[in-house]
């Protein structure tokens, strides 16, 4: 491995880091024979830190470098291309990574570019493909290849056209064996979040939460509307059709460990529950920090009653549960288990449902529950551990994803003033009265309602910001609930102003969190664009329905052939047609037909355009069409939530 000491603007991707970095994915590599890569070990290049270009061989690194100046990793084999992906987003999660691919579309199963498309699906970065033209010979696959054939100009046209927004400029190439500097010492921003999300009573929490500490007050706002969220219960509620949505909400805070400052965040919001339930039980609802591992396990904490041998154990009356988990890594190793299922409870959770056994042979019942969850979790480990089956069954787009660390620095933090805490309090008891939380067998017994002005802003937003689709499909699965997200937390902001009357200023708001969610969605899991940018290229979704639109109804073969050129895998498409079909309203549909001209075989999908609904055209009309369309919104797929 090449040992040498990179530039000291360079990302310090040196042999022995790496060796540290993988020996937990294969502690023990004394027995690995001389073909065998061990997992997520790369040979470096130093170079810019502007960036780090990740390809499978020598020859192509060092084209790569001659005509970028980025450091290079090398990780000698495609199959080894995630893990080394994986390894250097730990390592770096400020540095854009670019996956440089083979181009071997001309090989079956097209093993080399399938590689580098998954590597770069499991960080969320971009792929660059080199572009030998229309007439490629089967023998020209890399951008070694390229180099040579049509030089480095053709090299760098096809790298410029992934970079990240602040890199894609025209400079110059940079002369071999000279480093191009950088230019900038923050390639990507975190999400700045408007101060409209500290609204009233939880903007008040979390200045005090935060005053004198190291924590973010909008990690404390956010502790603050998650134990809200729980403590208010079921009786207020908000009709969406025939569906009834309650305040209840799952967060997650996103940070670097050590910086993320998660677990101080939520120290005061323990306080004043502490305080809460001393002056009154019946207010504060039960929280668990004891992990979860199981649907039996979350429905035990608020079960219906069970016999334990041939005793009868009592139902748990009070259903309002909030779950805080430090260590949310836990919960998707769990939902990863054959068998578990964790996940489809969490889901029933956040829709209201009654979370029912897995089996008949089950005990265990809790039947409406309400449950608000709260976890923490690196960067780091929540892209290595969200697999696809997480971004489309539904789980990851029911929490609100937060990127949030450490603010200040304080190395003598002071506690927040008892008589602070005192007062909080009350103010949340205050709250919580209103509500009728402390009445815990009555049931949607407060109609929340949006006000004219709300509903007319509401239905903009519906028609505009809350229906956007940039970046790209992963990015779009993950927030295509922030319609109903935004009505439960406009209802909240309502409560804690002690009115059901949802207003314009309560919808801003929820707005202001929607809006961090999302810059924080795309910070974490985009292809290192600024937050709030979007790709310039067409989205996989978007390139069906152009297709559609310009050829009428098609067969999945012809998307793969004529829309894509064989250039998409099976998960991809599956990924974008379950996504075009799911979505509210759907944007395609697919019918079978018996095939043509009265051939044999099976019947063939045929998939065409849902014409568009129509839409409010006014303001009288605004709310009962917001309504109608946010209750769509709720049951969207991936993962459509059922009543709630």
């Amino acid at each position: 491995m090449n040992n040498s000491q990179p530039p000291a603007d360079s990302p310090n991707i040196t042999s022995n880091q790496q060796e540290e970095a993988t020996a937990t994915v294969l502690p023990d590599a004394s027995n690995v024979s001389a073909p065998t890569i061990i997992k997520g070990h790369f040979d470096p290049i130093p170079g810019s830190s502007d960036a780090v270009l990740v390809c499978d061989s020598h020859a192509v690194g060092a084209s790569l470098h001659e005509v970028t100046g980025y450091a290079v990793a090398v990780a000698i084999h495609a199959d080894n291309l995630e893990a080394v992906a994986l390894a250097l987003k730990a390592e770096f999660p400020d540095v854009p990574i670019i996956i440089a691919a083979d181009n071997d579309n001309q090989t079956p199963g097209q093993p080399n570019l399938t590689a580098a498309i998954n590597a770069a699906q499991l960080v969320g970065c971009p792929v660059a493909i080199p572009d030998f033209g229309a007439n490629k010979e089967s023998h020209l696959k890399s951008f070694h290849d390229l180099h040579q054939l049509s030089g480095l100009e053709a090299v760098k046209r096809c790298i410029d056209a992934v970079l990240p927004a602040p890199l894609a400029n025209p400079a110059t190439v940079a002369p071999a064996g000279q480093v191009r500097t950088s230019t900038s010492t923050a390639l990507r921003s975190a999400p700045v979040p408007d101060p409209a999300c500290l609204y009233g009573l939880v903007g008040d929490i979390a200045r005090a939460g935060s005053h004198n500490t190291e924590a973010n007050p909008y990690a404390v706002a956010a502790s603050a509307i998650a134990y809200l969220g729980a403590a208010l219960g079921r009786g207020p509620y908000f009709p969406i059709g025939d569906d009834l949505h309650h305040p209840r909400l799952f967060w997650l805070h996103v940070g670097r460990s050590g910086v993320g400052r998660k677990g101080t965040a939520k120290k005061l919001m323990k306080r004043i529950h502490e305080v809460l339930k001393a002056k009154d039980e019946l207010l504060a609802p039960q929280h668990h920090t004891g992990g979860l591992s199981s649907r039996e396990g979350l429905a035990m904490l608020i079960h219906d009653g069970y016999k334990n041998d041939k005793t009868d154990v009592p139902p748990v009356v009070d259903k309002r549960l909030l779950v805080t988990e430090s260590e949310f890594a836990n919960v998707l190793h769990q939902t990863k288990r054959d068998g578990n299922t964790l996940s489809t409870a969490m889901r029933d959770a956040w829709d209201g449902n009654s979370i029912q056994p897995a089996v008949k042979t089950s005990r265990v019942w809790a039947t409406d529950p309400h449950i608000s969850i709260i976890g923490d979790i690196t960067p780091s480990e929540l892209l290595d551990l969200m697999a696809k089956r997480e971004m489309t069954n539904g789980f990851a787009n029911r929490f609100i994803f937060f990127y949030a660390e450490g603010d200040k620095v304080n190395a003598f933090p002071q506690p927040t003033p008892d008589n602070v805490v005192e007062a909080l309090a009350d103010r949340v008891a205050e709250v919580l009265r209103y509500a009728g939380a402390n009445n815990h067998g009555s049931n949607n017994v407060l109609r929340m309602e949006l006000s004219a002005d709300a509903a007319s802003v509401y239905d903009g937003l519906y028609g505009g910001e809350l229906s956007d689709r940039s970046g790209g499909e992963r990015i779009v699965a993950l927030l295509v609930r922030r319609a109903p997200m935004l009505l439960r937390l406009a209802m909240l902001f309502a409560l804690t102003d002690q009115t059901h009357i949802i207003t314009v200023d309560h919808i801003n708001a929820a707005m202001a969190w929607v809006r961090y969610w999302v810059d924080s969605v795309k910070f974490i899991f985009g292809a290192h664009t600024n937050p709030g940018t979007s790709n310039t290229k067409p989205t996989i979704t978007q390139r069906i329905v152009d297709h559609l639109t310009a050829h009428g109804p098609t067969t999945r073969s012809d998307l793969v052939k004529n829309c894509f050129g064989k250039h998409i895998t099976k998960a991809e498409l599956d990924l974008a047609l379950n996504e075009l079909l799911s979505t509210t309203p759907p944007r395609i549909q697919a019918t079978t037909q018996p095939p043509p001209n009265g051939q044999g075989g099976h019947p063939v999908t045929v998939y065409s355009l849902v014409p568009p609904a129509p839409t409010a055209s006014s303001a009288n009309t605004a709310s009962t069409a917001s309504t109608a369309n946010c209750a769509n919104s709720a049951n969207s797929a991936p993962g459509a939530a059922g009543s709630v």
